[in-house]
């Protein structure tokens, strides 16, 4: 026996140090997640008990919780500590084996071989922009579309860096294998291998068994050679192979396509002024590790490249996330975000999503705020211009750039200027809905609009001042269609004559618009009422298009029947609808574009819906003071983007408006009527 305190003792002390650190890696992990099930166990068994704190949020599933819910009995409220030991030790082992050694290795040299070769890590980049169109952070649901990102990975499992830049030479980082005992007598090719012999994998000269060894080459896995693949080679074999391998790798990965999408990696300003690379040398062992000589002299990353977004996550659901901040294209500006506006489908297609498979991607339509940066050829914005606009976010099954974000990028001549008297709040509650509204009035119905329309029209309205119908006219689309229905001509300069449905409240409002009579649209004979006052309707909009809506609105028309544009398309029944009448539905995003798969249908890119929507938002921002059109009372909600799924998608709901039974204590969280709810990224609320 040897005591610590005796000269010549220290190997024991330090033992007794690293032990202390063994146990406190194996117990702290674990004592957090008991600690947070102990406290919540009360009366409930400990699978249920887990089962509810992760439902709720309070417990997030992970490999110790697991084995615990898997192994523990369901009657009791305690846990076997035979079975607490061999969970604590599993997970330690995943931290120790998986992380501290092998993965540690293969990201030190990671980032030492993209020093080395910028060249690389640029193409890399390319493939990963190329595929997240640089607004978001790659998932692993993006694995199959990048090839030359697995080639890097491959060879960074195959090479790493040793010696000096004079001569490179490299080693995997377990350059021999798991010792393995051979079980019985074998031959391979003419030599006698004993039973109970020992042997060791050569993985270094398998992973150098091919062309040019020393060289970092990934694009070499893509000339269609078969060569050794790593991932098969470095794990081991047999029944010691790595039961974590699938783990590590898969984790790795998603390291790697991170930093390259989200960092820049080079030498440090000194160190490129040295005419050859600073030298390089690996520690000697069974794992292999860069020295420490590199750890201030390499590396340089720029970390300010992200920004906050509000982006889509398995189970359908959103939450504030860090992704890239997108760089406008030469025809493109970028806008840091001011104010975000809600529409029905940002919440229904978070709580639905078109593509489940592919989280990450940023939702949101309707946003304002102020010009950031601008494309090489964008000259009619500046920055520090105010401006208004939408894009598609996660509402189609194809990616579309999303507006909930602290950036977000607008085709230039997609862009609204915001007038003088009006604030962020207020025009971000214009773009999607206003332009919904048009395309339903100037496009489907055939109404005359009050601007150049280079849209194909194919209805046509024969009436000296035809009868148009405004079903929930208190909607934001009924609302602009309100305006823009009394403000157009038809083209022998007579006005539209314009009828309504809402709720009493707010027939005041809408008869002081113009309208010429408005009904209760839960008044049963509505129909009917509507047919009397006008005579017969010609052509209508159903801004809600829901349930037997369709139907109803169709008995109010003459009876040569006529068309209903509708904002929805499967929502709505087609059992009622009087012959003669047909609904019609397009969707908004046409006008962006760009080609789309929406509500299970194929939009292919069109061009002249595209220049509608450039003509009718220059006809907006032709007013410089106020747009012709006013906006909806923005109800000013908390927390800006970390407030839009807790407090706006209850109110929203994900189905049918008219079965919205949510209302929260706060004044905010009252149902909405006639408004729209608006986030604010700055504060205070911005004002013109």
């Amino acid at each position: 026996h040897i005591p610590t305190w005796a000269p010549f003792a220290e190997f024991k002390r330090q033992a007794l140090k690293t032990r202390g650190a063994v146990e406190d890696m194996m117990n702290i992990p674990f004592d957090m997640v008991k600690k947070q099930m102990v406290s919540h166990r009360s009366l409930l068994g400990l699978v249920s008990m887990l089962i509810l704190l992760q439902r709720s949020g309070q417990a997030r599933p992970c490999f110790t919780s697991n084995l615990l819910e898997l192994h523990c009995d369901p009657s009791k409220t305690e846990f076997n500590s035979e079975d607490e030991q061999d969970i604590k030790g599993a997970a330690a082992t995943l931290i120790a084996a998986a992380a501290e050694d092998t993965t540690v290795s293969v990201l030190q040299s990671f980032i030492l071989a993209m020093v080395r070769h910028p060249e690389v890590f640029l193409r890399a980049r390319e493939e990963i922009d190329r595929v997240t169109g640089a607004s978001r952070l790659p998932n692993y649901g993006d694995r199959g579309s990048l090839p030359y990102l697995d080639c890097v990975l491959k060879e960074v499992l195959r090479l790493f860096i040793t010696g000096s830049p004079a001569r490179i030479s490299w080693s995997p980082p377990v350059p021999l294998g798991m010792p393995h005992r051979v079980m019985e007598d074998n031959f391979y090719q003419g030599y006698y291998i004993p039973e109970g012999s020992t042997v060791l994998v050569n993985i270094f000269a398998i992973l150098h068994d091919c062309p040019e060894p020393e060289e970092f080459l990934p694009e070499r896995y893509l000339t269609g050679i078969n060569y050794p693949d790593p991932r098969e080679v470095v794990f081991g074999f047999g029944r010691r192979i790595c039961p974590g391998r699938h783990f590590a790798e898969t984790g790795i990965w998603m390291v790697l396509a991170n930093i390259i999408a989200t960092l820049d990696i080079s030498r440090t300003v000194e160190d490129k002024t040295l005419e050859r690379f600073p030298e390089v040398e690996f520690t000697h062992g069974f794992v292999r590790y860069k020295t420490e000589c590199l750890k201030e002299t390499i590396i340089d990353a720029d970390v300010h490249l992200l920004m906050e977004a509000l982006i889509t996550v398995v189970g359908n659901t959103a939450v504030v996330g860090k992704v890239p901040i997108p760089e406008p294209a030469p025809n493109e500006i970028r806008i840091e975000v001011h104010a975000v506006s809600l529409n029905p489908v940002d919440a229904l297609y978070t709580l639905d999503q078109p593509a489940p498979d592919d989280p990450g991607r940023v939702i949101g339509s309707d946003f304002a705020g102020v010009v950031d940066k601008v494309g090489p050829n964008v000259t009619h914005w500046k920055v520090g211009d105010r401006v208004t606009g939408f894009v598609q976010g996660a509402t189609a099954e194809n990616r579309r750039p999303g507006g909930f974000a602290q950036y977000a990028i607008l085709e230039a001549d997609l862009a609204i200027r915001i007038p003088s008297q009006l604030s962020f709040e207020e025009a971000a509650t214009i773009p999607l809905c206003a332009l919904t509204a048009a395309q339903m009035l100037f496009i489907t119905l055939g109404i005359n609009a009050p601007f150049h329309n280079p849209a194909k029209v194919t209805n046509e309205l024969k009436a000296e001042s035809p009868a148009i119908l405004i079903y929930s006219a208190s909607t934001s689309v009924g609302l602009f269609a309100v305006e823009l229905a009394l403000i157009a001509r038809t083209p022998q300069g007579k006005p539209y004559r314009v009828f309504a449905t809402a709720s009493p409240k707010h027939h005041k409002k809408l008869l002081e618009k113009g309208v010429e009579a408005v009904l209760d649209y839960r008044d049963p004979e509505w129909p009917e009422k509507v047919l009397q006052l006008s005579g017969g309707i010609d052509a209508a909009l159903d801004c809600i298009a829901e349930g037997d809506s369709v139907a109803k609105i169709s008995h109010s028309f003459k009876a040569d029947g006529g068309t209903i544009a509708t904002v929805r398309r499967e929502a709505y029944s087609r059992d009622g609808i009087k012959d003669g009448v047909s609904g019609v539905y397009s969707a908004v995003w046409v006008g962006l574009g760009h080609e789309l798969y929406y509500y299970n249908t194929h939009y292919p890119a069109s061009e002249d819906w595209r220049a509608f929507t450039v003509e009718f938002y220059k006809y907006l921002a032709s007013h410089p003071e106020r747009f012709p059109i006013s906006p909806i009372t923005p109800r000013i909600m908390p927390d800006g983007l970390h407030g839009i799924v807790p407090f706006a998608f209850p109110l929203l709901g994900d189905d049918l408006v008219i079965e919205r039974t949510y209302a929260g204590a706060s004044e905010y969280l009252k149902p909405i009527s006639a408004e729209k709810l608006v986030f604010p990224l700055k504060s205070p609320p911005s004002s013109g």
